[in-house]
């Protein structure tokens, strides 16, 4: 039962549950060798530990107290969020406002918070981060599903389809695609794919807030990942691309939480929205996170390390979907990013009980298993795949 105190957005309890939460808090209390622990979403080395850029954590350090303890202004350091528009949009995109936020999750609030009437309906992928449903509770709207994959490969056609719709019956539509290293599948939308989405977004008369989640943009692994942003220019003025970016995941500094909320118009009134916002929910983000990724962007160590990790990520993607074939595990198209999904329609439960069992620690999603490549090691890989697919077969 809900608390009686609580005014609950919420249908059930199910907003008390955390699937990603709930594995790690199972896999903690395992202390077998055996473990495989597949469900952080944060990145491991192969010694099974938590990656800290020295690029950053040394610049953090350098911080006197007298730096780090005053309030940061509630849009941010500018000098921080030019330093992170540069790092982001690698010059595809000319002009862009930044506002800075705890942390990536709470720039996607503000983003849909902002734009969303009660009851409005917000198009997020039928696979997707949980937490945009939330988000979108919180902000009381309703959510509505969008097909992201038709005969196993990527598509915007029902996107499209959906908007259209729409578009019938509402004059504002918030659309969020999470794209590139889609979470959980590490799908990526290619440049074509987003050209022919926003052609057709100009066709719509309707006010369109586009929202990109880019949280693990910075572990792509082609050198034209970024290319797409500079159609967001070519949008019309009925529409509004907005893109969040985590530092928390690009930087790995996940406690210290940083984002930043990106507008890729001209347009100061939206960011004044968002200040006012900020004022009445959090007042201002880190201020000792924004001044030593200010010296961190200043530098190469930081993009070496980076591409280290990268390389890393990209063997194991290679080492899971070689071993997934030979083994006949299907998966969800996979291109980059930290996670990859082995899709299910039945026994999600009883598969994921067999694999606990057997000391392996997945996130149960709607759609299958999801597994973090950012935290299984290279050597595990092979052991993680043989177990999954004597559970497929224990559960035919």
């Amino acid at each position: 039962m809900v608390n009686k105190f609580v005014q609950n957005k919420y249908k059930d309890n199910s907003y008390l549950e955390d699937e990603v939460f709930n594995a790690l808090e199972l896999a903690n209390q395992d202390n077998s060798p055996d473990k495989i622990n597949g469900s952080i979403g944060s990145l491991y080395d192969e010694n099974n530990s938590l990656v800290a850029f020295h690029s950053f954590y040394y610049n953090f350090r350098q911080l006197s107290n007298i730096q780090m303890a005053p309030y940061s202004s509630p849009r941010g350091i500018p000098e921080f969020i030019d330093a992170i528009g540069l790092n982001l949009f690698a010059g595809f995109v000319k002009y862009y406002n930044g506002f800075v936020t705890p942390g990536s999750t709470l720039a996607l609030y503000m983003a849909i918070s902002n734009f969303v009437k009660e009851g409005d309906f917000v198009l997020i992928p039928d696979i997707a981060w949980s937490t945009y449903e939330t988000i979108i509770q919180e902000s009381h709207a309703q959510v509505k599903t969008y097909e992201m994959f038709q005969n196993n490969e990527g598509t915007f056609i029902d996107l499209i389809k959906q908007i259209k719709e729409l578009s019938q019956s509402q004059k504002q539509i918030v659309i969020i695609i999470n794209s590139p290293g889609h979470n959980p599948t590490g799908f990526s939308y290619s440049t074509v794919q987003w050209l022919e989405l926003i052609a057709f977004l100009n066709t719509i008369k309707e006010n369109i807030i586009l929202i990109n989640d880019v949280a693990y943009i910075d572990y792509a692994y082609s050198s034209t990942s970024k290319k797409y942003f500079k159609y967001f220019e070519a949008s019309n003025d009925n529409i509004v691309p907005i893109v969040t970016y985590s530092c928390s995941k690009s930087f790995s500094i996940y406690g210290l939480r940083l984002g930043v909320l990106f507008v890729i118009k001209r347009n100061n009134e939206l960011i004044n929205a968002f200040i006012r916002s900020a004022q009445g929910i959090y007042s201002a983000s880190n201020t000792g996170a924004q001044l030593a990724l200010i010296e961190t962007l200043k530098k190469e160590q930081y993009k070496k390390e980076r591409k280290e990790y990268i390389n890393l990520l990209s063997r194991r993607k290679d080492l899971f979907i070689t071993k997934a074939n030979e083994l006949n595990i299907p998966y969800y198209p996979h291109n980059e990013g930290f996670f990859i999904t082995v899709p299910l329609k039945n026994k999600i439960i009883e598969i994921n009980n067999y694999l606990i069992k057997n000391h392996i620690y997945l996130v149960v999603i709607k759609q299958g298993l999801r597994i973090a490549l950012s935290s299984v090691s290279l050597n595990k890989i092979e052991p993680l795949l043989i177990k999954i697919k004597e559970a497929l077969d224990e559960f035919k």
